[in-house]
């Protein structure tokens, strides 16, 4: 799972899992977008909404 900087979630062996908090710094955020993307995690796969889908697409060809 993976949460932005607001999120509060409670450290503890309650759930039966632990949490690993990861820090990653911005100058590697635009490569890991674009890993993610090639294993299809995106905000189109993420959040399957026609408007997201639609951002993606734009995006994608916009690059080309």
């Amino acid at each position: 799972m993976m949460f932005g900087l607001d999120a509060e979630l409670i450290d503890g062996e309650e759930f039966g899992f632990n949490i690993i908090h990861y820090l990653i710094q911005d100058k590697y955020k635009e490569e890991i977008i674009r890993e993610l993307d090639l294993l299809n995690i995106n905000e189109s796969t993420l959040f399957p909404y026609l408007e997201n889908s639609a951002k993606y697409i734009s995006n994608k060809f916009r690059k080309i």
